[in-house]
């Protein structure tokens, strides 16, 4: 599972190119679509991450964070959950993978998600694995088909999802499958109006 979802991260941010969000932007975000995506900090974190210096990305997606962009937040959980440029820290990746997709971002959907599968940084549990990879999944697409720049980014985290999908319903108990598919669709719901 890691070297898909290190795959999957790799490429995301590596088709980054502009904006910071596939999503609306709101007065919090809008400060940083000020400049070029190379002069932002959320720009340099990527510049950084793909020269795998990973001390710096962690410093420049600190700053992101700091600065409001909820990518940023994927991405630093991304860099705390596997010890990139820092000391690993699951349950720091946690924290910041439940603010990024609260605020609807669909990678930090799916990595919770995964975070809930693994048991790593939280608790296991199958029923909120399934329904913060579910909700991703629905988010990406609909992230996908709403934005211009990032659409091929968001369809390849629905695909993702799709398949990490597919291992958690293998391994969820049957009784839990149906409050699991409700707590998916409340989610889902929730994310339709952002």
């Amino acid at each position: 599972m890691h070297q898909k979802l290190r795959t999957a991260f790799i490429v995301s941010v590596l088709m980054m190119t502009s904006c910071t969000s596939s999503i609306p932007s709101t007065p919090a975000t809008d400060q940083t679509r000020i400049g070029s995506l190379g002069d932002s900090a959320y720009g340099l974190g990527v510049d950084a991450y793909k020269r795998e210096d990973y001390p710096e990305a962690v410093v420049q997606w600190r700053h992101a964070v700091a600065q409001g962009n909820r990518l940023a937040l994927n991405n630093l959980g991304y860099l705390a959950y596997y010890g990139l440029g820092m000391q690993a820290d699951p349950s720091l990746a946690v924290d910041l993978w439940q603010k990024g997709a609260a605020l609807g971002v669909s990678e930090a959907q799916w990595h919770l998600g995964i975070a809930y599968q693994e048991g790593k940084g939280v608790r296991p549990d199958p029923v909120q694995s399934y329904t913060w990879v579910r909700c991703a999944i629905d988010t990406a697409t609909r992230n996908a088909a709403a934005a211009d720049a990032h659409a091929d980014t968001e369809l390849k985290i629905a695909s993702d999802a799709r398949k990490s999908l597919v291992e958690i319903v293998e391994k969820l108990p049957v009784e839990k499958l149906a409050d699991a598919r409700q707590r998916a669709s409340a989610c889902m719901n929730a994310y339709k109006v952002r």
